[in-house]
């Protein structure tokens, strides 16, 4: 076995397990993605299903689709529960969760409980069918009004793996005290914090543990 050291294509942090001769894919530890094995590691070139120029860097989670970080959709959510899905998931999730089928069954419901209030109010009697008929019309308005608020709900298409990696780094830029370099060794790249950073202007590298100096 031999321990190299990559970074997780999908959060950035550093792979140290040890790699069986091989191994193609592994699991991130931090965030639960499937990644796979970097080609200079695993020795084979697995390109992109919609970009064959680019290299697949992750599996969808729904489907196991290997994906590169154009394509590859980020689903948020707390470390190890984050969704990584590719573009053909992404849409059948999004057809499904903007579906129209349960705001007309509850609006379909609204319907009938208001009916049933005006049939307390016209066919009942006394202080308590007007009670009852004042309580159904009441809840019936609000589950129509909910219902048609949900159908004008439009859900738009989470960032990729490219975009959230960019707009991490525009923020990171305008962050002072953040310092960003990429290591001779191993050619990975981050913000370094001051504080990590010696008075000889070195800094040890996140992903190999390997120190360098920093570009003036």
């Amino acid at each position: 076995m031999e321990r190299q050291a990559f970074l997780c294509p999908l959060c950035n942090t550093p792979h140290n397990e040890e790699l069986q001769p091989g191994t193609l894919q592994v699991k991130c530890k931090y965030c639960g993605g499937a990644i796979l094995v970097p080609s200079r590691l695993s020795g084979l070139y697995i390109a992109c299903p919609d970009h064959p120029e680019s290299q697949s860097v992750g599996l969808c989670t729904s489907c196991g689709r290997s994906c590169c970080e154009r394509c590859l959709y980020v689903m948020g959510g707390p470390p190890g529960a984050t969704q990584y899905l590719c573009p053909q998931c992404i849409n059948r999730a999004l057809a499904k969760w903007t579906s129209p089928r349960p705001w007309d069954c509850l609006i379909g419901l609204s319907l009938v409980i208001i009916a049933c209030g005006i049939a307390f109010l016209v066919y009942g009697s006394g202080a308590r069918a007007i009670e009852l008929s004042l309580n159904f019309m009441f809840w019936g308005v609000m589950l129509l009004a909910c219902g048609l608020r949900g159908k004008t709900i439009r859900i738009g298409l989470p960032p990729t793996l490219r975009e959230k990696r960019q707009e991490e780094e525009r923020a990171l830029k305008g962050s002072p005290g953040f310092t960003w370099a990429q290591c001779p060794h191993c050619g990975a790249s981050y913000f370094y914090d001051s504080a990590r950073i010696m008075s000889d202007r070195t800094v040890l590298c996140q992903n190999c543990d390997r120190r360098f100096s920093l570009a003036e």
